[in-house]
């Protein structure tokens, strides 16, 4: 694991597509993604659906789209959400994706459900090592949103040495910082449309006490990262 004192600065990143004036008169309370990507648009729309746009499986061989999948897609990106990254490492390697598809289903036994575009990258990496932890994401951590979305020009094993991170009893990395982590064990898996929903039983959980509980958590709304507190 890398020390604090040899953290690595992140690269400059920059808008595309609008101005930082632009945004801060018009919504100061969600800053604009800073995003290295060709397309705000795409890049936000993999987010939503769980893809790594740099690292992804075989070709896309998926029929046409649904007539309500756009539709669809805006009214999602209507529902704030919490945003995560989750890692795994094991026997297949160590890999990680940013995520706000992460919903907890319950807490006999703790349960949290994962969905995953079928492209991605991570899916293969998930079904051999089957261990993950998920990080629930501080505000002040959108670089690591960012890295973990493929929004930059980062390899998938570069974004981890942008990173301070810490191990779990299991093995599994959780970045320094977060405001939980919760490691587990993928239990079920199954494909529903576009995407592999899989089911993570949760067997350690840290939430970080004093100044940290009062950060404001990063999240993801209107395609655009944001904070609440």
């Amino acid at each position: 694991m890398r020390g604090r004192n040899d953290r690595k600065a992140a690269p400059a990143c920059h808008l595309r597509g609008i101005s930082r004036d632009a945004v801060s008169k018009t919504n100061t309370a969600f800053p604009p993604i800073r995003s290295q990507r060709p397309s705000e648009n795409e890049a936000s729309t993999k987010l939503e659906h769980g893809i790594d746009p740099t690292t992804t499986t075989a070709a896309n061989t998926e029929p046409m789209p649904h007539p309500l999948q756009l539709p669809f897609r805006d009214a999602m990106s209507a529902c704030a959400a919490g945003v995560h990254v989750v890692t795994t490492n094991g026997a297949a390697g160590r890999h990680g994706i940013t995520m706000t598809a992460v919903t907890p289903v319950t807490d006999e036994p703790p349960t949290v459900m994962l969905c995953i575009n079928r492209q991605s990258a991570i899916v293969p990496v998930l079904l051999e090592n089957r261990a993950v932890c998920i990080n629930v994401l501080a505000a002040g951590q959108q670089d690591v949103a960012e890295h973990f979305a493929g929004m930059t020009k980062l390899s998938p094993e570069e974004r981890f040495e942008y990173h301070i991170w810490h191990r779990g009893r299991n093995g599994q990395l959780q970045v320094e910082g977060a405001l939980a982590h919760l490691h587990g064990t993928l239990t079920t898996q199954s494909e529903v449309g576009t995407h592999w929903v899989f089911m993570a039983e949760i067997d350690e959980i840290a939430v970080h006490d004093g100044k940290t509980t009062h950060d404001p958590a990063l999240v993801y709304f209107r395609r655009r990262f944001g904070s609440l507190a």
